[in-house]
């Protein structure tokens, strides 16, 4: 219920920032909704401070019976920033997905970035 005000805040005239919804919404367990909401607020912040604005970065969930995948999607901006290093972010990211029985992947297109998260609803246990 969090993520929509979440991805809304993001927003600004260089950022945009939407989200989108599909499928029935499943119960989670808390590690994955804490994972959920984890990755969405990872993938928003990697792409506002390593890329150089304007940015356009997509939420969307896709529920399923067994599983929810959120991904986010940003367009690579107009430059990458030199940001002096990469942090544990991801990293957190991928445990946190772990501990709740999911998988993380980040791919890097020719057009940006996307981290999808697939975590397992309680249907889905």
């Amino acid at each position: 219920d969090a993520l929509p005000d979440l991805v809304a805040s993001a927003a600004s005239p260089l950022h945009a920032v939407t989200f989108a919804e599909v499928g029935e919404r499943r119960p989670l367990s808390l590690s994955a909704e804490v994972a959920a909401v984890r990755t969405v607020q990872e993938g928003i912040t990697n792409a506002l401070r390593h890329l150089e604005p304007p940015v356009e970065v997509t939420v969307r969930l896709r529920w399923a019976p067994a599983e929810v995948v959120v991904e986010v999607r940003d367009d690579g901006g107009r430059a990458l920033r030199d940001t002096g290093g990469q942090g544990t972010g991801l990293m957190g990211i991928e445990e946190r997905v772990r501990t709740a029985g999911g998988t993380l992947s980040v791919d890097d297109g020719d057009d940006g970035w996307v981290l999808r998260a697939r975590l397992p609803t309680k249907e889905g246990e």
